[in-house]
């Protein structure tokens, strides 16, 4: 079963199963400066929304409860022990996959159009899910890895912003040899304008508190999609070919 729902929708549902935490903070991302009183016609229109999905059943006057199969994917967003956060950028507007792992299902929820527009389901295979949203393609060359300085990397994404494959390519030819990589690199980074993608794994302890952050950088390419790893111990990003070792 797939979920679609509005931002409102969310929220609503956030509020009548009680995570007033995470309906505070959807608000917040979206809708901080509006008024309370045209909030509140949000919130009434997604309460009918809510009752013409059949996710609200109507207990008595003013009354109601939550679909009890869509309550329990919200309850695993709240209670979630692991949590992969995958964003890419198009057109300005942000898309997110988030996978949230609890037990035996794994719940996805992808957030379209700058967080206005949300989809929830039950998933049986996330890394092929994920994979999907990366564009992953197997590549020929999967040792090809291309290590540089931090500063390095910021100034070829200045180079990118102005669409500077030429200079690009120049500085990432005096680190590697791998010229036919080097230049579909330097293309992919140029035609995106140094606008990458993030990936960020995150794990709880049983009183949900922040135990470790696994964060990784993604281009997706013509041919193939690019992974930048952060090196903890040195200021050096790793250029590679996305794999997926990553997902393990």
């Amino acid at each position: 079963m797939v979920y679609q729902l509005s931002a409102e929708e969310l929220i609503f549902s956030f509020i009548m199963s009680e995570k007033m935490d995470e309906a505070k903070q959807l608000r917040d991302q979206l809708y901080s400066e509006e008024q309370e009183e045209l909030f509140s016609i949000r919130l009434d229109a997604a309460a009918n929304g809510l009752l013409s999905k059949n996710l609200i059943r109507l207990t008595g006057p003013n009354q109601g409860e939550l679909n009890t199969t869509y309550e329990e994917l919200l309850n695993q967003m709240s209670e979630s022990k692991r949590i992969i956060r995958t964003s890419w950028i198009e057109n300005d507007q942000e898309t997110v996959q988030a996978f949230y792992f609890n037990g035996e299902q794994t719940l996805e929820h992808i957030t379209k159009f700058g967080g206005i527009a949300h989809q929830l389901q039950a998933v049986s295979d996330w890394r092929s899910e994920l994979l999907d949203f990366v564009a992953y393609r197997p590549t020929e060359n999967p040792l090809f890895e291309l290590p540089l300085p931090e500063a390095e990397f910021d100034r070829i994404l200045e180079y990118a912003r102005s669409e500077g494959a030429g200079e690009i390519k120049g500085l990432l030819s005096q680190r590697s040899g791998c010229h036919s990589e080097v230049n579909a690199l330097a293309q992919d980074l140029a035609a995106r304008k140094g606008i990458l993608g993030s990936i960020f794994m995150i794990s709880f302890n049983e009183q949900k508190q922040n135990e470790g952050v696994r964060s990784y950088l993604y281009l997706k390419g013509r041919h193939h999609t690019w992974l930048m790893t952060h090196d903890d111990e040195q200021p050096v990003i790793t250029i590679q070919y996305f794999h997926q070792g990553i997902l393990e």
